[in-house]
């Protein structure tokens, strides 16, 4: 199979994974006496977990070296706490508080946030197709949160900043461990991350307290959402990247909102309004704006 062919399809299954998981948690929350305090903490450690002991098995002295240089050890907790833990926390917060296809598309402002942080960080005043994107991603959030109506909140408040967190989140755990990067893979450094964020977020929610009723359905969508949310969509995505960039691999990833929404629709019964039509278009045609514009530069 063509390369490119193949590495397009990988992203598009891996978003299409990710946005499966976001569907899961609506219907375990909707469904099942479970909430995000139960759910992320088990996601993450046994995701992690399932991460590191495969790529133990491939590649033993990786799994450890990271850990040898006293300099990496600063940025790893960085992007396991700050990054991958608080992210998913808050993704999953925000599911609870509104709805899977909300709290997708609110997390996919992450693209304009990374922008903003590098225009400030290198003191450089944003182009033009930058301050699109920028307007796009506030007038997207502002008909998310009121359906366009001036004078109330269509979704609470809490799912507004649930939601922003979970994107400034994803700008952390994007830009914090771009060093480490370089020197080891990335499964690696998600496995690490995953496992050390499950262990601290456990200790602080304490999910074994909680007896979960489930039943083969609800077990079903814990597994979704760990082995295709976490393994298997992360592992597509950067396949993906290997055959087709990084550019062009979020491209196609960004069918993750648009599944998340049309699952939380059809399968879960969200209503749709046509302020969240509009709104997910907003969002997700920042990702092709920002994206066109990092083709332009290499």
């Amino acid at each position: 199979m063509n390369t490119k062919i193949k590495g397009t399809l990988l992203a598009l299954v891996g978003g299409a994974f990710w946005g499966c998981s976001g569907a899961c948690g609506q219907f375990l929350f909707d469904h099942y006496n479970v909430t995000a305090n139960w759910l992320v903490p088990i996601r993450l450690f046994v995701g992690g977990l399932v991460l590191m002991i495969v790529y133990t098995i491939k590649s033993p002295k990786q799994m450890v070296s990271v850990w040898r240089k006293p300099g990496n050890i600063a940025p790893l907790l960085i992007y396991g706490l700050l990054g991958i833990m608080l992210c998913q926390y808050s993704y999953f917060l925000t599911i609870q508080w509104s709805n899977a296809g909300t709290a997708t598309v609110l997390q996919y402002l992450a693209p304009v946030m990374i922008m903003t942080v590098v225009c400030v960080t290198e003191r450089k005043m944003p182009r033009l197709r930058e301050l699109a994107a920028l307007v796009l991603a506030v007038a997207g959030v502002f008909l998310i949160a009121t359906h366009g109506n001036f004078s109330s909140l269509a979704i609470s408040g809490k799912a507004v900043i649930g939601g922003l967190i979970s994107a400034a989140t994803v700008v952390v755990y994007n830009l914090a461990p771009r060093r480490l990067l370089n020197e080891y893979p990335a499964p690696v450094l998600l496995g690490w991350a995953m496992f050390i964020g499950g262990i601290v977020l456990a200790l602080l929610l304490k999910p074994w307290t909680v007896h979960a009723e489930l039943d083969f359905a609800g077990w079903t969508a814990v597994a979704a959402i760990i082995f295709l949310g976490s393994v298997a969509g992360f592992t597509l995505y950067m396949l993906a990247v290997k055959y087709v960039g990084a550019t062009r691999a979020s491209i196609f990833a960004s069918i993750e909102p648009v599944t998340a929404e049309v699952l939380a629709v059809v399968w879960l019964g969200s209503p749709v309004y046509a302020a969240d039509v509009v709104a997910l278009i907003m969002i997700v045609s920042t990702v092709f704006i920002l994206a066109v514009d990092e083709k332009k530069k290499a």
